[in-house]
């Protein structure tokens, strides 16, 4: 390498290191994005009102679900109409029980409805049925307790379900649960 192509590799070097060093360095501005949030105070709507909620999923169609505590039922919220889901006594297709406390929408449109005291229910809006999880004594592998805090569907689809009882994942196809226990 002679001398003139050292020195000019030389040079290259030192241009690239000094407009790196200026970039770096610049005073440049920054703005953090600055969004203002708007939010609309929804008390009820068609002459459903709100009591404690509980908790609120939103499903694939982008239904708002709630679990009203207070009225002792769920509600599907489309933005202008809210529809209840009650529990009623002679109806065994009805809401399973009067204290939902939590609720999850999975991928297909299903509502997973957890209770305080009365279980799990499964929820299909398109075919307006409810299937009822109880733990029963006599059962191993029904739910571990009605006690239900929380409900989770995972990225593949399992359905988990937290309560007094511990941890149980329901098997979709038998309608069972393995439990998982500290």
């Amino acid at each position: 390498m002679n001398k003139t192509n050292v020195i000019s590799s030389t040079i290259k070097k030192y241009k690239l290191f000094y407009i790196l060093v200026v970039v770096l360095f610049l005073p440049i501005e920054h703005h953090a994005q600055i969004q203002q949030l708007k939010f609309n105070k929804v008390t009820g709507a068609n002459g459903i009102s709100l009591g404690k909620i509980n908790g609120m999923t939103m499903d694939n169609y982008g239904f708002m679900w709630f679990s009203d505590q207070s009225n002792r039922s769920i509600i599907r919220y489309d933005g202008i109409q809210m529809k209840r889901y009650k529990n009623d006594p002679a109806n065994p297709n009805s809401l399973g029980g009067y204290y939902p406390e939590c609720l999850f929408a999975d991928s297909s449109g299903i509502i997973w409805i957890g209770f305080y005291g009365q279980g799990l229910d499964r929820f299909d809006p398109l075919t307006n049925t409810f299937t009822h999880f109880r733990h029963n004594k006599e059962d191993p592998s029904s739910l571990s307790s009605d006690m239900v805090s929380t409900v989770l569907v995972d990225h593949l689809g399992n359905i988990w379900v937290g309560s007094e009882g511990g941890l149980d994942l329901l098997d979709q196809k038998t309608g069972t649960f393995k439990h998982y226990r500290h």
